[in-house]
């Protein structure tokens, strides 16, 4: 297969697989061996999804008097229909399983692969959508499609750094995470890193692109200790989950910088 052409398929791949977004029918290309480079294209996928959600924030603010407020959560709705939920599920699967488990990882485990969602997973998720509407509104509007390209781009970028080294916790050998990024390799991180680094530069400045990532790294760190230290190492959950808390500091951070 030529190179552009292998490369336009995983990348239809990833966004068939990370999103919901409806393709055309010629477009829904599939190769079974490309399937472990799917996360190369991770952050692209983010910029999509966030392309979408710029384009809705566009046509929600020609809307005579729609409160502010209602193209915000309107947006938000975009994002999270973009994915189906797919990040938003994670975080309070995680949650629910570590407030459940007790520190008992066999406990957590097993939480984490219950479907049904308890307390703690509501309480994070409400939590979760407060916080990302207090941030986005609190953004200058003019800022706001810069923010939401550096949110989704930047968040599944460092969900790619965070997969380097670690190992699968779960024991469902069938897991689509674990079959997805057991094969993780340099290449993949770097393709990566390229499309990241080439749009933030492009949207915004050195220094807040540098700071942002000094702060995601930070986090990434700090969260692959904890879930290593618990449970082992990643599940499927444990990726959305901090997907969604780097979303949460890269929006803090934007509206700390841009007042």
């Amino acid at each position: 297969m030529p190179m552009l052409k292998r490369e336009f398929t995983i990348f239809i791949m990833a966004l068939m697989y990370f999103t919901r977004i409806p393709l055309p029918h010629k477009l829904q290309l599939y190769s079974e061996p490309e399937m472990k480079h799917l996360m190369r294209y991770f952050p692209l996928v983010g910029m999509v999804i966030a392309l979408l959600a710029i384009a809705a924030y566009k046509l929600f603010l020609l809307i005579p008097s729609l409160p502010y407020d209602v193209t915000i959560l309107l947006t938000m709705g975009i994002l999270i229909l973009a994915t189906g939920a797919l990040h938003e599920d994670g975080l309070g699967d995680v949650f629910d399983a570590f407030g459940g488990g007790a520190g008992n990882r066999e406990k957590i485990l097993h939480i984490m692969k219950d479907s049904r969602l308890g307390t703690f997973g509501v309480i994070a998720l409400i939590l979760n959508l407060l916080l990302k509407f207090s941030l986005l509104k609190a953004l200058p509007p003019l800022q706001m499609p810069t923010a939401l390209l550096l949110m989704s781009t930047l968040a599944r970028y460092t969900l790619v750094f965070f997969l380097l080294s670690d190992g699968y916790a779960g024991n469902n050998e069938l897991s689509k995470s674990k079959s997805l990024v057991d094969s993780l390799a340099l290449f993949d991180f770097t393709i990566a890193t390229l499309c990241t680094f080439s749009l933030c530069l492009l949207i915004t400045s050195p220094l807040i692109t540098l700071t942002l990532v000094l702060i995601l790294l930070s986090c990434c760190f700090l969260l692959r200790l904890y879930f290593k230290s618990n449970i082992g190492g990643y599940t499927g959950d444990t990726l959305g989950a901090s997907e969604q808390i780097f979303e949460i500091l890269i929006l803090l951070t934007l509206t700390l910088l841009f007042k």
